[in-house]
C-alpha cells in the first residue's frame, strides 16, 4: 500500500527527468518516459499519464520515429476529447502538426494548426495564440503564400511584445526575415535576422539561436559574401551539434557545401554535401532530404556530370513536390532545364522551364509585393491600436479606484484631449481631401497630355507611310535599269535599304502606341523564318558598315536553315522583332558576331539569336528575366510574340548574351 501511495510522485518524477533530457539525450528520455508509463493504474490521474506520454511522444520526434509519435498522441487526442478538455486538445493538436510538417505533410499541418489556434482563442491563452499564429506563418511560407505567411507572423510578433516575451519575439522576428528573404530583400532580411540573434545571445538560448545564424549565413550567402556566410554557417552547425540536432546539421552541412561550390572548392563542398544526405536519410523528413539533393545536383552539374545532376535534382523535386515547397519546386525546375539544356534535350529544357516561370510568377508577383507593403503599415496600425486599448484598459481601473471628483476631473481632461485631437484630425482630413484633389487634377492632365501625344505620333507616323511606299518603288523600279557595279545603282540601294528600316522604326512608334490603347491586333499567315531573317539581315547592312567606320565590328552568321516548315505568325512584325533584337544587340555589344538559329521542338518552333555558337554559350535559359529595364523596342518585342502564341526570355552572362522565344509551326 506505501508503495502505491508513492506511485504518483514517483511518476511525476520520472516524467520531469524525462522532460529535461528530450533534447539533450532523447533516447535516455523515452525510457524514462516508459518507465513513467508502467507504473500507471486505473487510479492514476489523466493529467499524470497525459505528461508522461506527450514526453514520450516528444522524445519520438527527436528520434525522427514520427508514426510511433503520432499514435501515442492519438490515442491521448481521444481521450482529451473526452473530457473536454480544450487545453490538453489544443497541445495535442499542436504537437501533431508539428510531426506532419517533418513528414512534409504541410496542408494538413495547417489543419491542425488552424483548429489548435481556434481552441487557444477560445481559451483566452494569447501567449499560446501567439506561438500558434507563429507557426502558420512558418507554415503558409513553405506553401509560397507569403502575404499570409507575412499576416500571421505579425499578428504573433504584435501579441508576442505585447506579453514582452523575449524569446518567442527573437522566433518570429527570425521568420519574418525569411519572408524577406524569400522577397530578394536580403538587407531588410538580415535587419530582422540580427535581431533575433542579439535576443537569443541576451537570454542565452543557444538551441533557438542556431537557425537566425543559419538564415543569415544564407542572406550574406545571396549577396556573394561568400567568407562571412561560411563563419554564420560554422557557428550554426557547432550549436546544432551540441544539440544533438540531426536536421539542423543537415540542413547546414547542405548550406555550408552550396557555398564552398561558389567558390569552386569542389572536393570540400563535396565533402560537406556527402555529410548532409548521410544525416538527411535519417530525419525521414522530405525538406531535410530535398535541399540536400538540390545541393549536389548543382555540384554534379558545376562538375559537367549531367546524368548524376539529372538524377539528384528529379529526386529533389519529386520530395519537394510532396511536402508541397513551391519555393524549391521552383528553383529544381530552373535547374532541371540547364541540365537538359547541356544534354540538348530542349524539349525537357522547355518544358521545365515553362514551370519554373509559372511558379515564380505566382511567387512573386507585384500584387503580392504591393499587398505585403500594405500588411506591414496595416500591422503598425493595428499594435498601436492593441496599446491605446491596453492603456485605456489602465485608465478604466485607476478612475475606479480615485475619488469622484478626481473622476469627474479626468473626464473633463479626457473629454478636451479627444476634442483637440478630433479637431487636429479634422484639419488633417480636409487638407488631405484638398491635396488628393489637386493630385487628380494633375493626373487627369497628365493623362489628357499623355493621349495627345499618342495620337500625334500615331498620326504623324501614318503620314510618313505614305511616302516611304512611295520612296521604295521609285528605288526598285530605278534599280533595276542599273549596272549592279554602278556607283548610281550603290547610292539608290542604299536609299531603300535606309526607306525599309524607317518603315521598320515607324512601325514600332505605331504598335506600340497602338498597345498603350490596347488597339495592338496581329493577322497570322504561314511565314518562313528563314526568309524573314535574310530581309532583316539585308536591311541592317547600311548600318554595319557605319559601324565600322565608327571603329565598330560586327557581323551576321545565319544558321536558320532552309528547308524549315513554316510557323503561323505576322510577317511584319516578326521583321520588326528580329530588327529589334539585332539592334539591342549592337548597343549591348558594339562587336563580335551574331548567330541566328532555328530548331523544331515538337508543335514549336524555337528561335535563337546569340553572339555565341549553340554549342559554346553557356546558357540559353535566362538567370534573370530583365523586361522591367529593357528599352520600349525590346518591350515590344516581348509583347508581339506573346500576341503571336509564342513565348521569349533572356540571358545575360557576363559578356554572353541570347535572346530565345518559340512559336507555332503550320500544321
Amino acid at each position: 500500500m506505501a508503495f502505491a501511495a508513492s506511485t504518483p510522485n514517483r511518476i511525476d518524477a520520472l516524467t520531469d527527468a524525462a522532460a529535461e533530457q528530450v533534447y539533450r539525450d532523447p533516447g535516455k528520455a523515452e525510457s524514462l518516459a516508459r518507465e513513467a508509463l508502467q507504473l500507471v493504474d486505473e487510479n492514476t490521474l489523466f493529467e499524470d499519464r497525459y505528461r508522461a506520454n506527450i514526453t514520450l511522444s516528444d522524445a519520438l520526434v527527436e528520434q525522427d520515429r514520427y508514426q510511433e509519435a503520432l499514435q501515442i498522441l492519438n490515442t491521448m487526442l481521444l481521450e482529451a476529447d473526452n473530457l473536454d478538455s480544450t487545453i490538453l486538445k489544443a497541445q495535442i493538436l499542436s504537437r501533431t502538426s508539428e510531426i506532419y510538417w517533418y513528414q512534409g505533410k504541410i496542408y494538413d499541418a495547417v489543419d491542425k494548426l488552424e483548429t489548435t489556434l481556434k481552441l487557444y482563442q477560445a481559451a483566452g491563452r494569447p501567449d499560446d495564440v501567439s506561438k500558434t499564429l507563429n507557426n502558420l506563418g512558418i507554415m503558409f511560407r513553405h506553401l509560397g503564400d507569403y502575404e499570409s505567411a507575412l499576416s500571421y507572423l505579425l499578428r504573433s510578433l504584435a501579441i508576442k511584445e505585447t506579453l514582452d516575451n523575449k524569446t518567442p519575439i527573437a522566433t518570429t522576428l527570425n521568420n519574418i526575415g525569411v519572408i524577406y528573404h524569400q522577397l530578394e530583400k536580403y538587407q531588410e532580411a538580415i535587419s530582422y535576422f540580427d535581431r533575433a540573434i542579439e535576443i537569443f545571445e541576451f537570454t542565452s538560448d543557444d538551441p533557438g539561436l542556431a537557425d537566425p545564424l543559419n538564415n543569415k549565413g544564407q542572406a550574406l550567402e545571396q549577396l556573394g559574401q561568400y567568407p562571412d556566410a561560411l563563419e554564420y554557417y560554422q557557428r550554426s552547425l557547432t550549436i546544432e551539434r551540441a544539440t544533438q540536432n540531426i536536421r539542423g546539421q543537415s540542413i547546414s552541412h547542405a548550406r555550408i557545401g552550396a557555398v564552398l561550390r561558389k567558390m569552386q572548392r569542389f572536393d570540400d563542398a563535396k565533402g560537406q554535401l556527402a555529410l548532409a544526405n548521410e544525416l538527411a536519410q535519417k530525419t525521414q523528413s522530405p525538406t531535410v532530404l530535398s535541399e540536400s539533393l538540390l545541393q549536389q545536383g548543382l555540384l554534379y552539374l558545376d562538375l559537367q556530370q549531367y546524368g548524376l545532376a539529372e538524377k539528384a535534382l528529379n529526386q529533389g523535386l519529386q520530395l519537394a513536390t510532396e511536402s508541397s515547397e513551391k519555393e524549391k519546386i521552383s528553383e529544381l525546375h530552373f535547374h532541371l532545364s540547364k541540365v537538359y539544356e547541356k544534354a540538348e534535350n530542349y524539349s525537357s529544357a522547355l518544358q521545365h522551364f515553362r514551370l519554373y516561370k509559372q511558379i515564380s510568377e505566382e511567387l512573386l508577383n507585384a500584387n503580392t509585393r504591393e499587398r505585403i507593403t500594405r500588411l506591414q503599415f496595416k500591422n503598425k496600425l493595428e499594435q498601436r491600436e492593441q496599446e491605446i486599448n491596453l492603456l485605456k484598459q489602465q485608465n478604466k481601473i485607476q478612475s475606479l479606484e480615485v475619488e469622484q471628483t478626481q473622476s469627474r476631473q479626468t473626464i473633463i481632461i479626457a473629454f478636451s484631449i479627444t476634442f483637440v485631437v478630433s479637431f487636429g484630425l479634422l484639419l488633417g482630413v480636409i487638407y488631405h481631401r484638398k491635396r488628393l484633389t489637386r493630385e487628380q487634377e494633375i493626373s487627369d492632365q497628365l493623362i489628357t497630355l499623355d493621349k495627345l501625344k499618342t495620337q500625334f505620333l500615331m498620326q504623324a507616323s501614318n503620314e510618313l507611310l505614305t511616302p516611304l511606299a512611295q520612296i521604295k518603288q521609285v528605288s526598285e523600279f530605278n534599280l533595276k535599269q542599273l549596272d549592279r557595279t554602278s556607283s548610281e545603282f550603290k547610292a539608290l540601294n542604299a536609299i531603300e535599304k535606309y526607306s525599309e528600316k524607317l518603315e521598320i522604326i515607324i512601325r514600332n512608334l505605331l504598335d506600340f502606341s497602338a498597345d498603350k490603347n490596347q488597339k495592338l491586333t496581329i493577322a497570322t499567315a504561314p511565314v518562313q523564318v528563314n526568309e524573314v531573317v535574310k530581309y532583316v539581315i539585308d536591311v541592317l547592312h547600311q548600318d554595319l558598315s557605319n559601324l565600322e567606320v565608327g571603329r565598330l565590328s560586327f557581323s551576321f552568321n545565319n544558321q536558320v536553315p532552309d528547308n524549315l516548315p513554316n510557323i503561323i505568325g505576322d510577317q511584319q512584325r516578326l521583321v520588326q522583332c528580329f530588327y529589334n533584337i539585332v539592334q539591342r544587340f549592337i548597343t549591348r555589344l558594339q562587336q563580335g558576331t551574331l548567330y541566328f538559329h532555328a530548331i523544331p521542338m515538337g508543335e514549336r518552333l524555337l528561335v535563337r539569336v546569340s553572339n555565341q555558337p549553340l554549342d559554346e554559350s553557356h546558357e540559353s535559359l535566362p538567370n534573370d528575366d530583365k523586361w522591367a529595364s529593357m528599352p520600349f523596342e525590346m518591350t515590344l518585342v516581348q509583347r508581339l510574340i506573346t500576341l503571336q502564341n509564342g513565348e521569349i526570355w533572356i540571358d545575360e552572362h557576363d559578356n554572353d548574351y541570347t535572346v530565345c522565344f518559340t512559336l507555332p509551326l503550320e500544321n
